[in-house]
């Protein structure tokens, strides 16, 4: 890594913010709402505790690092150079196998939302070259750019939340009952499996300028809270909107909902603005997997630069998208069912157990 290869801990979380939103669009809210119906859209509200304590964890891994380190070096302290490294190569895998699901369904709802008569294996070609491109560069080129994203996605998100409050029809929220208290738990369930993802960039904070760590609390907590607020209109507006009933028909509730959406009697022009600024998140996502990827490969086998490793997980990564289903049915199986449980069982139980043995041994 170069010296002068160095983000700020905002740029991180821009990363984290721009990448989270593809997968929060696509699970959300149809997953929450198929699990507490029309109570769903309180479902951020009891996500917070969780959230808060998993923006807990990711301080805590970035503190108690060294200089230039990054996840995958606190676990082979934890865990020793050979069972550490065999732990960081799963992690490796899962993350290929991942980028090749988020490279697959990109290419099925462009599909589904756009092109109806496209070839989605030009799609996956073109959007695997693209996300090659910042990811073969510096981290800091990456991390710019989702500056520059978040931005755009914020205002772009505002005006579709205000421009969508119209058809919002109060008897698809309420009632909300004592007796939907079990379900509202349940349904937060996909929004931590989706946030869950912010453990990966921990890999890359090895990059990450050393700072204030009261500056880092708040601002994580910041980032935190912008998640969990557009989460929470996200809810609100597409629950609102349809009715729980229908919404969980729906493969795209928030695409269907901007298709709806009027301003100055111009539909076409939005709904093509919004689903451009997606795949572009997508993109931003794939570049920052194959970063984090080919960041775990270099520290594994000690090279000098991670750059040779992004070309072959890009290629992995495409193959995967090509064969991870043959129907439909098989990829939402796997986005609804084999993604959460590995990504919970990675994020609240295998990582922080590994640094439990790291403090037992007093490695980090």
């Amino acid at each position: 890594m170069k010296p002068v290869d160095k983000i700020t801990t905002k740029q991180l979380f821009a990363v984290i913010f721009v990448g989270l939103l593809s997968p929060l669009i696509r699970l959300l809210p149809k997953r929450s709402t198929e699990l507490a119906g029309t109570a769903s859209w309180l479902a951020p509200i009891a996500a917070f505790v969780p959230l808060l304590l998993f923006g807990a964890l990711i301080l805590f891994l970035i503190k108690n690092r060294s200089r230039d380190e990054g996840l995958a070096n606190l676990f082979i302290r934890s865990l020793g150079k050979y069972i550490g490294g065999a732990v960081c190569l799963l992690f490796a895998v899962w993350l290929l196998f991942y980028s090749g699901f988020i490279l697959r369904t990109s290419g099925e709802r462009l599909l589904s939302t756009v092109y109806d008569n496209g070839n989605i294996t030009f799609f996956l070609v073109v959007t695997i070259l693209l996300a090659l491109l910042p990811a073969r560069g510096e981290v800091k080129s990456l991390a710019r750019l989702a500056e520059v994203f978040t931005s755009v996605l914020i205002v772009t998100l505002a005006v579709v939340f205000l421009f969508s409050i119209p058809g919002i029809k109060i008897r698809n929220l309420l009632p909300v009952s004592i007796n939907d208290t079990l379900p509202i738990l349940y349904s937060a369930i996909p929004i931590v499996d989706v946030v869950s993802v912010w453990i990966y960039m921990t890999f890359i904070s090895g990059y990450v300028e050393k700072g204030d760590r009261t500056a880092k609390k708040k601002l994580s907590i910041r980032w935190l809270s912008y998640t969990l607020i557009i989460i929470f209109l996200l809810m609100v507006t597409t629950v609102g909107n349809f009715g729980s009933g229908f919404l969980t028909q729906m493969q795209h509730p928030f695409f269907v909902m901007i298709k709806n959406i009027t301003i100055f009697n111009i539909v076409e022009r939005i709904e093509s603005v919004v689903i451009a600024i997606w795949i572009a998140t997508d993109f931003i996502f794939l570049s920052a997997l194959l970063i984090i990827i080919s960041e775990i490969l270099k520290t594994v086998f000690k090279a000098k630069k991670r750059t040779p490793f992004a070309y072959p997980c890009a290629a992995i990564s495409l193959i995967v998208s090509l064969i991870i289903a043959p129907n439909a049915f098989v990829l939402e199986t796997i986005s609804e069912v084999i993604v959460p449980i590995i990504h919970l069982a990675l994020a609240l139980v295998v990582i922080p157990l590994i640094l439990f043995i790291g403090k037992i041994r007093k490695k980090i």
